[in-house]
């Protein structure tokens, strides 16, 4: 199996579908994780059997299924990860984000190299994307380092879970420690630090994708005019650059972002021009539909 996920992803807990094994594949289960020899199996195991919406809220099945699949190339983990919830009213009410969710486990032994059980090691997974619903972004950092890993997406990430005071764990992704080149953004926001640590941790980006929500929250003071420097400090060489800003960034008094002559090497360019030019781009193109 090369390619493992789905595009579309569940929210609700009521569209969690129960799953009620049967004893003979719960022995069956049991016994491929007890000769994986995996850390807390007992705990994993004592969760399958507990059925119900434990596989959907804990991702155990694309937990075991990642354990199992040594040429796996490409992954979306997009039902919530990191999700510990009860169930009220139909929705999931509350994430925990001190430790990350089942399936983020064997990537991060993986990228800190270190053995997990008798798991393969993802040498050859290129691809990954994750929906940041519940861990913080200290929790996957360690997956960068993954060798083979060449494009992340990352959605679905608020500033309410970007803690700087009280992070999970350190980040563990030393500078320049990625060979990803693509990176996108998708509905994603964060501190300025988060994202100077996460561009920081890569040798060279080729592509970066950037896609802000809807709505802007105060505390997030980055300016555009500061991001531009800080990907000319560590990728100069960028060749494609994605910037869809969904907020009004002019009546937050946002910085525009200026002229991106030093990026000699760019090929692809998508940004409004308002974010290049500021208020002036609607004087000098009236007609233009930004």
């Amino acid at each position: 199996m090369k390619e493992i996920g789905s595009k579309e992803f569940a929210f609700l807990a009521h569209e969690f579908k129960p799953r009620v094994r049967s004893a003979q594949s719960l022995q069956a289960i049991q016994s491929t994780i007890e000769a994986l020899g995996l850390p807390q199996e007992e705990r994993y195991v004592s969760l399958l059997r507990e059925g119900e919406s434990m596989d959907a809220l804990h991702e155990l099945d694309s937990w075991l299924i990642l354990c199992l699949t040594p040429s796996v190339e490409s992954i979306a983990l997009n039902f919530c990860p990191g999700a510990r919830s009860t169930q009220s009213r139909g929705r999931l009410s509350a994430f925990v984000r001190r430790q990350p969710h089942a399936a983020l486990i064997p990537l991060v032994y993986a990228g800190r190299g270190i053995p997990y059980g008798r798991v393969h090691q993802f040498a050859r997974l290129h691809s990954l994307k994750i929906r940041m619903q519940g861990p913080h972004i200290n929790d996957i950092s360690p997956i960068l380092r993954l060798e083979s890993l060449r494009e992340m997406v990352i959605t679905d990430y608020c500033h309410e879970e970007d803690s700087q005071t009280d992070p999970p764990c350190p980040w563990d992704c030393p500078l320049k420690g990625s060979n990803v080149q693509k990176l996108k953004l998708y509905n994603f926001e964060c501190h300025y630090e988060t994202l100077e640590r996460l561009l920081g941790s890569f040798q060279a980006l080729e592509s970066f994708s950037w896609t802000t929500p809807r709505t802007y929250h105060e505390g997030l003071p980055y300016e555009w005019s500061n991001i531009k420097t800080l990907l000319q400090t560590l990728h100069p060489r960028l060749e494609a650059l994605k910037i869809k800003e969904n907020r009004d960034w002019m009546v937050m008094g946002l910085s525009k972002l200026g002229s991106l002559r030093e990026f000699t090497s760019l090929r692809y360019l998508y940004l409004p021009l308002e974010i290049m030019l500021g208020t002036r781009a609607a004087t000098l193109f009236p007609m233009v539909n930004y």
